[in-house]
């Protein structure tokens, strides 16, 4: 392989001197869903035996605050729950239920043994700006407000050459943002946004999402913007018919920007209609980042029809980094190229949910996190 897919974590500080106020009107309040499906599911599967609080009932033993005669590890759990164990009354789950659905339960089991939910995320919790400098191990620095009244999931920021500022609100659209933070307005003529999101724990969780926005690394010269998408469509494949829902995957565009419209859009990455799965994009990645060589990757994450599927399925596109030339080219020295059944666009797979993706200039190595 030419390059590397290395982990890593990355901290960004953005500085601005000026505040500015959104004029557009806040996005409505999103649909509620269950707080939490799984904990419903053991609710209608496992209550009656183990008890709602999980502490053991009348026909069956507690699941928290004691060993687990089988193991407690997720691995066990899920392995004790599809076989059952007949001779004293459970019954094997693996006949009515599914693979994804029992691994989830032995989550929760788990989550629960060590004390935590879901509201543990603390995803509704109110954004606290720290005042003053603050200081780290190399740098000193303030935070200060640039801009207010954006969509609770600004996404993606990509600084343009006269300091003005693009950012992508996940269910609004590409905002454009002036350099001294006086004016900012919604880019005409993108991809559609959808806002018709569900709320878990305080999470939005939807299809059609706007992601991540890029520079061309010769901007300058060709202006070309990248833009990465949920391209979504009901009624267009098995899964939507089947289901009655959207459905949609991570897809790579390109287009300039005059004045405040999206202008030349070009496609430059879509996969078949019939990849396309009603999967939230929470954590789809849609990263962009490009190595000054020529190509440009983009992420792709929890998009198959669970969260682990077709990570490790090389004619899938969920759970990997694609190379591409810059123009949507396959490169003929991509890993996978001419292997039977591969994708040759994947450079990289196994990744869950890859929200982060830059490129070493110096060695071309690919950081995801």
């Amino acid at each position: 392989m030419a390059s590397a897919i290395l982990a890593a974590g990355v901290l960004l500080g953005w500085l601005a001197p000026h505040a500015m106020a959104a004029s557009d009107t806040p996005t409505p309040p999103l649909p509620r869903a269950p707080r939490d499906p799984v904990a419903a599911l053991y609710a209608e599967q496992c209550a009656v035996c183990h008890g709602d609080d999980l502490r053991g009932a009348a026909q069956g033993p507690p699941l928290v605050g004691v060993a687990l005669r089988h193991g407690a590890t997720v691995e066990r759990i899920a392995a004790a729950t599809a076989a059952g164990f007949p001779d004293r009354g459970m019954p094997a789950w693996s006949k009515a239920l599914t693979g994804d659905q029992i691994r989830a339960l032995a989550v929760y089991v788990s989550e629960r043994r060590a004390g935590t939910t879901l509201a543990d995320f603390r995803y509704a919790a109110p954004l606290a700006i720290p005042a003053g400098v603050i200081r780290s191990e190399q740098h000193a620095f303030r935070i200060e407000t640039v801009a207010t009244g954006l969509d609770p999931l600004p996404y993606a920021l990509a600084v343009l050459p006269d300091g003005s500022f693009l950012v992508t609100e996940k269910m609004r659209g590409l905002r454009h943002v002036a350099a001294d933070g006086r004016r900012s307005m919604r880019v005409r003529d993108t991809p559609a946004a959808y806002a018709d999101a569900l709320q878990l724990g305080g999470q939005a969780m939807g299809v059609g999402w706007i992601l991540d926005v890029a520079l061309h690394p010769d901007y300058g010269r060709n202006g070309w913007i990248y833009l990465s998408h949920g391209d979504r469509c009901s009624d267009c494949n098995a899964e939507s018919r089947r289901t009655g829902q959207p459905v949609s995957m991570i897809r790579l565009l390109r287009g300039r920007l005059r004045g405040d419209a999206w202008v030349d859009q070009e496609v430059i990455w879509q996969s078949p209609r019939e990849t396309y799965t009603a999967m939230f994009e929470i954590a789809a990645g849609g990263r962009i980042a490009f190595d000054g060589r020529g190509h440009v990757f983009l992420s792709i994450g929890m998009k198959g029809a669970s969260d682990i599927a077709d990570f490790q399925d090389l004619g899938r596109p969920s759970g990997k980094v694609l190379r591409l030339h810059d123009d949507g080219r396959v490169p003929r020295d991509n890993p996978f190229v001419g292997r039977d059944g591969a994708l040759p666009e994947i450079w990289s797979y196994g990744h869950r949910s890859p929200q982060g993706l830059e490129v070493e200039p110096s060695s071309g190595d690919a950081w995801n996190t």
